[in-house]
């Protein structure tokens, strides 16, 4: 009947309830089951949520607080420009020097008689420090008086013979007059009265030709003793008892001993152009060595070149200390403080605001209303964070860091100041 249609108006034949067929039972414990997965089914669709939606969210809200955070005012850092203090303190370094120096050479021939002083002695003014023997300069002094003692003779000689010739030109000329004797004869007479005369001045000019080689001879003896030409030290000494001097030769000659005075004693400096201005003498500096930094020496500027050097354009200072205790030595490295008050105060602001364009050097500073103007400056001394603004600048800007390049003119700026959190 199932597979067959029914006639019409035929009415499929009723099914009792007893012949249905009766649902099995759910297994003890099959309910539980069944909310135990509805709720794992809720619970990993809601782990989804989170790990997937939640993420996404958040990106959204952050991609809009960025393009929010775009369009709202740029925030910059800022710092105040400031002038450098009227005052200020340079430390340079030094070397010191003796404040005189000089090197004693022989000025005659001869052998080393003795020596009366050696390296580390201290010295005075005209002590005697060596001698030299020179027995040839003794043998041609008295050669040379005795010459000068003929020359004398001859010089009286060639007067006797001047008086002589004066006698006999008077009288031939009383005899010219009565014609005893010819005019040549009397021209000859007058002749030899000239030529003793000229003798007389050559006797004359040979005499003194003695005096002044008898003097060079007594000046030579006189440098058998050598003597300390200013008080100071014996730093070097290059001869010793018997050995050969020889003067006045370059290539042979060398000296006898080397002297220093170190008491006062001279610092050597050299100043950068930037602080050349404020350097003259009379200003004073304190003077450190490095071994011992906690002494400090008070100097004062003796003279200075007064011209800056080509190559380093430094101005050459050299100063002065007393140094009675003897604790400064010449060669030795100082530190050289200076103190002084510059005349011009330039501008200072941080490396960082420099920018650097095609069209020069600039800062950006904030304007009217926090908007950005680019000022161009000219720079001077680099201090390392900070550098020097020679113009362009008053002192009082506030001067942008790292302003960047997408930073346009009349840009309006959140300043935050970068000072304080330092």
């Amino acid at each position: 009947m199932s597979q067959q249609e029914l006639p019409k108006n035929e009415k499929p034949p009723e099914v009792r309830k007893e012949e249905l067929p009766k649902p099995e039972p759910l297994p003890k414990g099959g309910l539980g089951v069944v909310a135990g997965l509805v709720v794992l089914a809720g619970g990993l669709f809601v782990g989804l949520y989170f790990i997937g939606e939640v993420p996404y969210k958040r990106q959204q809200d952050e991609l809009r607080k960025q393009a929010s955070m775009m369009a709202a005012t740029p925030r910059v850092a800022v710092v105040k420009a400031h002038r450098i203090p009227g005052e200020a303190e340079r430390l340079l370094p030094g070397s010191t020097s003796a404040w005189f120096e000089t090197a004693i050479f022989a000025r005659t021939n001869g052998y080393l008689k003795r020596r009366l002083v050696d390296i580390g002695d201290v010295v005075t003014e005209g002590q005697l420090l060596a001698e030299i023997e020179t027995p040839e300069l003794g043998d041609q002094l008295d050669q040379a008086k005795s010459t000068m003692t003929l020359h004398k003779a001859t010089l009286e000689k060639n007067e006797a013979n001047l008086a002589l010739a004066k006698a006999n030109e008077a009288r031939n000329r009383k005899i010219l007059t009565t014609g005893a004797i010819s005019k040549e004869e009397y021209d000859t007479v007058k002749a030899t009265l000239e030529v003793s005369a000229a003798t007389i001045g050559e006797s004359k000019a040979q005499i003194l030709v003695d005096q002044a080689n008898i003097q060079r001879l007594t000046d030579l003896l006189s440098f058998q003793k050598v003597f300390a030409p200013f008080r100071g030290t014996i730093t070097a000494r290059n001869i010793d008892v018997g050995a050969l001097i020889v003067a006045d030769n370059p290539t042979a000659a060398k000296e006898l001993f080397h002297i220093m005075q170190i008491d006062p004693i001279k610092v050597v400096v050299d100043v950068p152009q930037a602080f050349a201005a404020g350097i003259h003498p009379g200003i004073e500096a304190s003077v450190t060595r490095r071994e011992d930094p906690n002494r400090p020496y008070k100097a004062v500027v003796d003279r200075t070149s007064e011209s800056l050097a080509q190559q380093t354009r430094t101005l050459h200072t050299e100063l002065r200390i007393p140094n009675k205790d003897r604790s400064l030595l010449p060669g030795m490295y100082v530190l050289v403080n200076f103190r002084f008050t510059r005349e011009f105060k330039p501008v200072v602001v941080p490396v960082a605001s420099i920018i650097t364009r095609s069209n020069g050097l600039s800062v950006a500073i904030l304007g009217k209303n926090n908007a950005v103007t680019y000022k161009k400056v000219q720079l001077g001394r680099d201090y390392g964070s900070e550098v020097e603004v020679l113009s362009g600048l008053e002192g009082d800007e506030t001067v942008i860091i790292r302003p960047g390049d997408d930073l346009p003119e009349g840009t309006v700026v959140e300043p935050v100041d970068s000072s304080s959190s330092k």
